[in-house]
């Protein structure tokens, strides 16, 4: 797709998201009594206001108020901001929003650098540091008293800043087979993901990840792909991660190093069939935290399985296009035929036989697999805001 295609998909996308005026904004934003940044990066409410450093740069917080000398703090954890509607956020009466976890067990007051605030009068500053480890996030929100504000306090925006060069972290996986759920990840770096955006994702080893809940059904139905949670799957089926060498890993490249953009990547590398019956199985998601696209690649050696297997992307729960559950997508023709997908539309395809090896395939026709050594693009178009889609390549 060109530039100019995108730049038009992604003026519609935000033109929708404009529109959606009663949608409360996930991130707080700065104003003239509360304003912090590092290194001038700011948020504009609908997204978090992130900052990226390599070990040894100068990082500098700079914050400042039309309340000079009036009581202020910044409270500090060491994890990703939270947006609003995550649990862990905390929204006021009047409804601004703690974008720090207030119980994250990592919080400190900067000025105290405890557990208890100790409020200093504020003065307009820029703090530099240097940046000495990684990999680390760290995110910082500013309080401060505000007496022309109804709730007498004012918070500026959290900023938060993350250190790190590629890291790989192996995955384990608790239960039993069949059916193991999936393992919480924390990610460095929020995820958009369609109309939302995460701060945590469940890695399964049934070849899919999941944000907002787990889950553990091994048997995937287009209509499990519809009604669970919001699932991005390379290759939904029975697996299992009991029999060597197989192994799931997370890479977390924060600083681009891989791609020019920072990047979470899932890799399933040499995935046994259930009960280790027909062949090994690679493939790899790639989740970009900027853009919001996604890529799925089957390695060459990723042939079909004994089992059927679904393959795709979806906000799940139930979320509908205007026109309703799409029809299944011929993934494999989509780099040369690309499709758009409306708002909370799905891209999925079911592959089987029919017959007794797979008896839970009840899509009533052989759709055999055939994405072995192929890559497939979801490019993001306002993801993580109302009216976001994505185009199939």
């Amino acid at each position: 797709m060109s530039t100019s295609s995108r730049l038009t998909f992604l003026v519609i996308s935000l033109w929708i998201a404009l529109a959606a005026v009663t949608v409360a904004q996930p991130y707080q934003v700065n104003s003239l009594p509360a304003t912090i940044d590092l290194d001038g990066v700011v948020s504009t409410g609908l997204d978090a206001a992130y900052t990226v450093y390599t070990v040894g740069q100068t990082a500098t917080l700079a914050t400042s108020s039309t309340l000079v000398g009036w009581p202020y703090e910044i409270l500090v954890v060491f994890a990703p901001q939270v947006p609003r509607g995550d649990p862990r956020a905390t929204v006021t009466l009047g409804g601004q929003v703690f974008n720090v976890d207030l119980a994250d067990p990592t919080l400190i007051y900067l000025w105290s650098g405890g557990a208890v605030p100790v409020f200093q009068p504020h003065q307009n500053q820029s703090l530099a540091f240097q940046v000495t480890a990684a990999p680390v996030v760290f995110t910082g929100q500013m309080f401060i008293i505000d007496p022309t504000n109804p709730e007498l306090f004012s918070l500026s925006q959290a900023s938060t800043g993350t250190t790190a060069g590629p890291t790989v972290t192996p995955i384990t996986f608790g239960g039993s087979e069949p059916g193991r759920p999936g393992t919480l990840f924390s990610l460095g770096l929020p995820v958009p993901f369609y109309e939302s955006t995460w701060t945590t994702m469940f890695v399964n080893s049934d070849g899919h990840v999941s944000f907002g809940a787990n889950g553990s059904d091994f048997t995937p139905t287009p209509g499990e792909f519809r009604t669970g949670p919001a699932r991005a799957a390379p290759q939904w089926t029975d697996m299992d991660p009991g029999f060597a060498p197989a192994q799931v890993t997370v890479t977390e490249d924060l600083t681009g190093l891989i791609t020019g953009q920072p990047l979470i990547r899932v890799d399933w590398n040499s995935m046994a069939e259930w009960a280790n019956a027909g062949s090994q199985h690679t493939f790899q998601l790639d989740l970009h935290p900027v853009t919001g696209d996604i890529v799925i690649r089957h390695h060459p050696t990723n042939l079909a399985m004994i089992y059927d297997q679904l393959t795709g992307i979806t906000p799940g729960n139930n979320l509908l296009p205007p026109s309703g559950w799409p029809a299944y997508t011929d993934l494999s023709a989509m780099s040369a035929t690309p499709v758009v997908g409306g708002p909370n539309g799905a891209f999925w395809e079911w592959y089987g036989i029919p017959g007794a090896q797979m008896p839970f395939y009840t899509q009533g026709f052989a759709n055999p697999f055939d994405l072995t050594g192929l890559t497939l693009t979801f490019l993001a178009m306002g993801a993580g805001s109302p009216g976001a889609f994505y185009i199939g390549m």
